[in-house]
């Protein structure tokens, strides 16, 4: 997120759900996700206090325009390992959730794989994950959606009710070797 600019990075969807912009990949190609109402909360006041502040931006060559960032660190771009790896790292040392070797447990990637599985947990489309993801292709995607094994207990458990028919209509008439030729045939 440390691409977001001081103005534009936070609107919102016709129904007033805000939806966070952003500059995404080598293309800086933009794209739009929906955001929670806390954390658009935090942008916003993030970006009252930067409007409040009066710096000409920091020159973007991609865009080729000084752009006035949210997220600086001394006067510089502020980098993701800055904004939440160190922080993260930081949490699970002090509060001890750590792996075998004494390192860190959770990881910021974890987040986003957790997010695409919830989103395909919950019925979300391929091109709704690929696009909150910010991914071009399914198979990128993919890698984020595996089901977990509630899930799939939940939809086995929805397809083959009690007294479902598993081996289609003739299923009942197996045991007892009441299946006449016509039928196998």
């Amino acid at each position: 997120m440390s691409l977001l600019s001081c103005g534009g990075c936070l609107d919102a969807y016709p129904d007033g759900t805000p939806r966070l912009r952003l500059a995404a990949g080598k293309a800086l190609k933009e794209r739009t996700v929906p955001l929670h109402e806390e954390a658009a909360e935090a942008i916003r006041a993030l970006v009252a206090l930067r409007q409040a502040q009066h710096d000409r931006g920091i020159h973007d060559p991609d865009l080729g325009r000084p752009v006035r960032y949210l997220f600086l660190r001394n006067g510089r771009l502020a980098g993701p390992d800055y904004l939440f790896a160190n922080p993260l790292r930081a949490i699970c040392q002090e509060l001890g959730i750590l792996n075998g070797v004494g390192k860190p447990a959770i990881h910021p990637h974890r987040f986003r794989h957790t997010l695409g599985t919830q989103l395909a947990e919950k019925g979300a489309r391929m091109q709704t994950i690929m696009k909150v993801l910010g991914h071009k292709s399914p198979g990128m995607s993919m890698t984020y959606t595996h089901i977990s094994d509630p899930t799939v207990l939940a939809d086995y458990q929805a397809v083959l009710t009690p007294g479902a028919v598993i081996a289609g209509p003739l299923a009942d008439t197996l045991p007892s070797g009441q299946l006449d030729q016509d039928a196998l045939d």
